[in-house]
């Protein structure tokens, strides 16, 4: 049993071209079904990795929750800063996939921003998350208790309105 298993492997790394990876859909290499992988070019050292001081954050929702993840400074959206000759939209991609190891679905500028900040909205599919050095933890909330840490002192009030936006929509409610 070992031995196909070993062949199975052996096969799918070599004749797909993908290490065994399942290609996403039509080619693009984009989120298949909850599948993630890293299609950016984390922290590579190039002439245009310097950061800038525009930020993109993401309010990522599936089943009517939202993910969160947990830093010094209290509960946090997924994202940060952009680098040089970036769009917020792929900034945004590239901050999500090394914060969480997921892939943002169909993300959609929200119509609220804050300061230095643009927010949008999208879902995730499945995967395990796998948290950078800039978080310890992370959990799915409904908006009650997102409200909750933000009386508490725990979750900023601009990361409050811009959940509130996103869930006001259909948006990860007919989930």
């Amino acid at each position: 049993m070992n031995k196909l298993f070993e062949n199975w492997r052996k096969y799918l790394n070599e004749s797909t071209g993908y290490g065994g990876d399942r290609p996403g859909i039509a080619g693009t290499m984009r989120n298949n079904s909850g599948f993630s992988t890293n299609i950016y070019d984390v922290d590579k050292d190039t002439g245009d990795s310097k950061d800038t001081k525009q930020v993109s954050k993401a309010v990522m929702i599936r089943n009517g929750l939202v993910i969160l993840l947990w830093n010094d400074g209290g509960w946090d959206l997924p994202g940060g800063h952009m680098k040089q000759a970036e769009n917020f939209l792929h900034g945004l991609e590239r901050e999500v996939y090394e914060e969480t190891g997921l892939n943002i679905i169909e993300p959609k500028l929200l119509h609220f921003k804050h300061e230095n900040k643009k927010f949008f909205k999208g879902a995730f599919g499945a995967g395990e998350i796998n948290l950078s050095d800039e978080h310890s933890r992370y959990g799915y909330f409904n908006l009650e208790d997102i409200k909750k840490f933000n009386a508490q002192g725990t979750l900023a009030n601009e990361y409050l309105s811009a959940i509130e936006e996103a869930l006001g929509g259909s948006f990860g409610m007919e989930e």
